[in-house]
């Protein structure tokens, strides 16, 4: 069973010992979230600005990303948030209660451990499936956002190949955003041949750069 560990930060990871990584960076676990996925894709502006947001989450583990999304959502009650994750190897319900504990927010904790029911809390609708990213079943020029938190190419390559990265793209809308801690080589190239702009902002604590995707409007990939 994966092991809760308190990040700099005071917010609480997972350490997967069979894999050998943990969920998120012992640097602040809720700060690589809200920074590398919350702040890049740009989420507060489209909750602003739209009437409904479609977020897509590749790999939901923990449901971090999903947490902080909702209380982003909250500020703008009138904007509908769609949060439509895929995880293959979903966490226990026992783990997911002590983990938020940790984060001291245990009604959110429902949602996630009814993981695969999908759930309405208040204006944030979360479609959750147990299935691969390459077995999604998703409408293509449908996605706001990408948060694309799958683990490093090296423990799970699959996710990280021409077709599953095509995939994503396809399922964004034009001026779409899909953002991501992987920055390999192979990724870049494998993104400079679809209709995007490629973005390297700075990484989260010690990570020199993240990836920022935005898709343009060009005939779909």
């Amino acid at each position: 069973m994966p092991q809760i560990l308190i990040t700099q930060d005071n917010s609480p990871t997972l350490i997967n010992e069979v894999l050998g990584v943990t969920y998120h960076s012992v640097f602040g676990a809720k700060g690589e979230s809200e920074y590398v996925f919350i702040q890049q894709s740009e989420l507060e502006n489209k909750l602003k600005t739209q009437e409904q947001v479609q977020i897509v989450e590749v790999g939901l583990g923990t449901g971090l990303n999903a947490w902080l999304s909702y209380q982003y959502a909250q500020k703008y009650p009138d904007t509908k948030v769609v949060y439509t994750a895929f995880e293959i190897n979903p966490l226990s319900s026992e783990i997911l209660e002590v983990f938020y504990t940790a984060l001291q927010d245990t009604d959110f904790a429902s949602v996630i451990t009814n993981f695969p029911q999908n759930t309405t809390l208040n204006n944030f609708q979360t479609d959750f499936y147990l299935c691969s990213w390459l077995e999604a079943d998703l409408n293509p020029n449908t996605a706001d956002i990408i948060f694309y938190d799958a683990f490093a190419p090296k423990v799970c390559p699959e996710l990280w190949t021409q077709e599953a990265l095509t995939k994503a793209v396809s399922t964004l809308k034009t001026n779409g955003v899909l953002t991501t801690f992987s920055v390999t080589g192979q990724v870049k190239r494998f993104l400079q041949k679809m209709p995007v702009q490629i973005l390297t902002p700075k990484g989260f604590a010690k990570k020199r750069q993240m990836l920022k995707v935005i898709k343009q409007g060009m005939p779909d990939c």
